[in-house]
């Protein structure tokens, strides 16, 4: 019986699979040759054009659009004449005058086998497609890509010659490939085996791509050789073992594959592909990470809230369907003052109804939404899932704050019983996990080590993880630094907790007297000297890091800018310190972690909010973020005056 995809579930039905080919005389049963045609791509629309730039040359939505315009208005062309067709367009048909012009071409180029009897002819397969502009198709075909090679920036010159290829090839003869079908097996039939391989016998259309030759013409000396097989032949078997597969899921959109599948859902028009990426992107809905579109935390909580409150407006087929009426409009068939009063006596109330519902309540919606699924890539060792592991009474839920959502304990800032744990939500969902800093690990979490005087500890927070350092006996929180992101939780022992505490602090000089300074961000430790900083690999120590390297790192990272005429070295000291204290992640209430100078007479008011936000929130819990702001600026023109 032929196999199919799950006929084989267990390691011993493999393994006897195998052993039946090892034992057995396998021969060629049956040789069977065919010959296919492959035609060409069709003529360039926007949207394929940018799923071609995305899949072929790993450019983004509005990079292409934006190389694509360049095109059309001429800044390539010496003389200022467009090289392209314009580029916002759902139609494939191409005008009269390319056409013959193009096959002119293909003719004095490639010969009459290359060339079709009668000019190909495209209409567009978009239900919603206007076709008001023709296909994107060079405007002279005789500018060929190589002839504009020395005069255009080189990713311009890759999409012109994939606008160029494509158009041409278009208007060219089917490739013509040659398959061999093997069947091989024993006389008893137990087994039976099926392999194939195909080459190009006649380039056609491919003729255009000369990286294809080379294996073409590879393809074509192997199918020849294995063309002498014949029936019954012996077969030497080896190389054989089970292997198992495991099912992946559907990959993350890239920029090509989401513009298809808004076509294919009749959402969107040429001119609105890279505007709705743009939108979502600048909204950090979605972020785009190895080439792919990944949606973000925030981006997980609209969509539930939407697809909770809004679930009309959402559905992929009322925006079809609206879309398809404003093309009405825009035909002068429909009235748009109809269409807007029917929209809005439906959608004004669902707005005023849930404008009424309190922030808790949605809040507490989308949580109960989101289920188990927001916990899940946690991995906590209790029953409980939603047990804190910080307090053990309280439950973890969903919170927002002022910077975003998270997952916290139900006694955050409790008077009684204080827990202020929390989880950043990139580390909650699977989607986005390989957007967060760092993994969960919270068997890192708690006491570091100590010295003579501090304390420091390993905290969560809804920012990630961060190191607090307190007095000994009282407790006084003096100073938190957050966590670089090349650094792990795990691996921080008490000299990497003192050293991040320290920082930014002075390696020492260049050869120009200029200092050289060690520091830490977001996004990791760096090395400073004037405006050139050079972040350090992770296989880079800090407690190792001498002078001598820092000084390879920033010459690795660009030629050091010298001060201005006119400034001092000590200014320059000071520009550099204020540029590491500001991205360190500390907030300091002493001078244990390098102190909270005053940062000029423009961030003044900044440094004091920083040193005091923890202080005034602390000590006016009921009081919201505004709220306690204004009291920090109250105090601060008290200061002022006794200054």
């Amino acid at each position: 019986t032929k196999l199919k995809k799950f006929s084989i579930v267990k390691e011993d039905e493999a393994d006897r699979a195998v052993n039946l080919i090892k034992v057995g005389s396998i021969l060629v049963q049956n040789i069977k040759e065919s010959v296919s045609r492959k035609s060409p791509r069709r003529p360039l629309s926007t949207s394929t054009l940018q799923q071609l730039a995305s899949s072929r040359l790993g450019m983004t939505v509005s990079e292409t659009m934006l190389l694509a315009q360049k095109l059309y208005e001429g800044d390539h062309s010496s003389d200022g004449e467009g090289l392209i067709t314009y580029m916002r367009t759902d139609g494939t048909y191409l005008a009269p005058s390319f056409l013959n012009s193009a096959r002119s071409f293909i003719q004095d180029e490639f010969g009459e086998d290359y060339l079709p009897e009668a000019p190909r002819m495209y209409t567009s397969r978009s239900k919603n497609a206007q076709e008001a502009h023709e296909a994107i198709r060079p405007t002279n075909v005789r500018l060929t890509p190589a002839s504009l090679a020395k005069k255009m920036d080189p990713k311009a010159l890759k999409l012109y010659d994939l606008i160029w290829s494509t158009s041409v090839a278009c208007q060219m003869t089917d490739a013509r490939i040659k398959t061999l079908s093997f069947d091989f097996g024993d006389d008893e039939g137990s087994v039976l085996l099926r392999s194939s391989m195909s080459a190009v016998i006649f380039p056609g259309h491919q003729a255009l791509f000369k990286e294809r030759e080379e294996g073409n013409r590879q393809n074509a000396k192997l199918l020849e050789s294995m063309a002498q097989l014949q029936p019954k032949a012996r077969c030497k078997t080896s190389n054989y073992r089970p292997l198992q597969h495991h099912t992946s899921p559907p990959p993350k959109f890239s920029d090509g594959s989401l513009v298809k599948a808004l076509e294919e859902e009749g959402i969107g028009r040429p001119s609105t592909y890279a505007p709705i990426i743009q939108v979502l992107m600048s909204r950090s809905y979605i972020v785009r990470s190895s080439g792919r579109l990944v949606p973000t935390p925030r981006g997980h909580l609209v969509t539930t809230f939407l697809k909770h409150y809004f679930e009309k407006y959402v559905d992929y087929k009322y925006t079809s369907g609206m879309e398809e009426k404003l093309d009405k409009i825009s035909n002068n068939e429909l009235d748009w003052t109809f269409l807007l009063k029917k929209f809005w006596l439906n959608f004004e109330p669902n707005v005023s109804d849930v404008l009424q519902i309190r922030n808790s309540d949605i809040i507490d919606e989308l949580d109960r939404i989101l289920g188990d699924s927001l916990l899940s890539c946690l991995d906590l060792d209790s029953e409980d899932k939603r047990q804190c592991p910080s307090c053990q009474s309280g439950t973890l839920g969903l919170k927002l704050s002022m910077y975003g959502g998270f997952v916290g304990c139900s006694n955050y800032r409790s008077k009684s019983n204080p827990c202020n744990f929390g989880v950043p939500l990139d580390m909650c969902f699977d989607s986005s996990k390989a957007l967060a800093k760092h993994e969960f690990d919270p068997n890192s979490l708690g006491l570091i080590g100590e010295d003579d005087e501090k304390q420091f500890y390993m905290k969560l927070g809804p920012f990630g993880y961060y190191i607090r350092a307190e007095l000994k006996g009282d407790g006084e929180d003096i100073q938190t630094i957050s966590l670089p992101k090349n650094v792990e939780p795990r691996d921080v022992d008490l000299v990497t907790a003192e050293t991040l505490a320290s920082l930014p602090k002075v390696l020492g000089e260049d050869s120009d007297k200029n200092e050289v300074f060690l520091g830490t961000n977001s996004y990791g430790m760096f090395v400073q000297c004037q405006n050139v900083r050079a972040r350090l690999p992770a296989k880079v120590s800090t407690l190792e890091l001498t002078l001598e390297d820092a000084l390879v790192l920033i010459e690795e990272k660009g030629k050091v800018v010298r001060a201005k005429p006119g400034t001092s070295g000590s200014s320059g000291k000071k520009k550099a310190a204020k540029g590491g204290r500001a991205r360190s992640g500390g907030r300091s209430k002493t001078k244990a972690g390098g102190g909270s100078k005053a940062k000029g007479k423009k961030n003044a008011f900044i440094a004091y909010m920083q040193d005091n936000k923890n202080r005034v929130v602390k000590d006016n819990p009921d009081k919201n973020w505004q709220e306690c702001l204004k009291i920090i600026a109250s105090e601060w023109k008290e200061v002022k005056k006794e200054k």
